[in-house]
């Protein structure tokens, strides 16, 4: 819930407060996104697929995914997309 918050904040600077976020963090912040998701998929790879783990950091991995599409939303200013 943290991290919705965190995007809702994000867009609202993004189109409103330009001067606070720039682009550049907003890049970062889109790197951080990436990472996790990287790293979750190598740490999936540790359990079996029968373990509750791993269907745990699927699911949070396709969460971050969701999550960067409106970043880069945001990042593009495609308002619709967004």
């Amino acid at each position: 819930m943290a991290n919705r918050k965190a995007i809702v904040y994000l867009y609202l600077a993004r189109f409103n407060y330009q001067e606070i976020v720039d682009e550049e963090e907003l890049r970062r912040f889109r790197t951080d996104i990436n990472r996790t998701v990287y790293y979750n998929r190598v740490l999936q790879k540790t359990y079996e697929e029968d373990n509750p783990n791993y269907k745990l950091l699927g699911e949070y991995s396709d969460s971050e995914l969701r999550r960067l599409g409106l970043l880069q939303a945001i990042i593009y200013n495609d308002i619709h997309q967004a």
